[in-house]
């Protein structure tokens, strides 16, 4: 969390590199706040306008415009609704080397994590040190 200009913003793990679309990045030529919620203060009142922003250092990481939540502090679940099926293929989850979000599929009101999420280890998992020549090298 930080105040700024009389603003609390609310700093997510993951932002316009797990939400594109949320972001109004892609494509969208008027931005508009997807819902989100405070997942672990589900049925409590609104009490405070926030702006929802992710981790990035780029203005055009930004969620959710002035939106009115429960009061959210460090730590809290945010959920962010309708954001995209392609959140995951259509954004660019590796940008600045941050790791892929969790992903939890809900059904019939039962939440499941149905992906991990990742480590910093991840971008180096299929790395091959090898020094072997891509093509084969002919003399003669």
């Amino acid at each position: 969390m930080k105040m700024s200009r009389g603003k609390k913003f609310v700093i997510l793990d993951g932002g316009m590199n797990h939400h594109l679309a949320a972001s109004g990045n892609l494509g969208q030529t008027i931005k508009r706040n997807f819902p989100i919620a405070v997942a672990t203060k589900w049925g409590r009142p609104d009490e405070e306008s926030v702006e929802i922003v992710g981790p990035l250092c780029t203005p055009l990481d930004t969620l959710g415009r002035s939106v009115t939540l429960p009061c959210v502090e460090v730590g809290d679940l945010m959920a962010i609704f309708q954001s995209g099926a392609y959140a995951r293929t259509a954004s660019p989850l590796g940008f600045l080397s941050h790791s892929s979000p969790a992903e939890v599929m809900v059904r019939n009101s039962q939440a499941r994590f149905i992906r991990k999420r990742g480590v910093s280890s991840d971008y180096v998992r299929d790395v091959q040190f090898a020094c072997e020549p891509l093509i084969a090298r002919q003399d003669g």
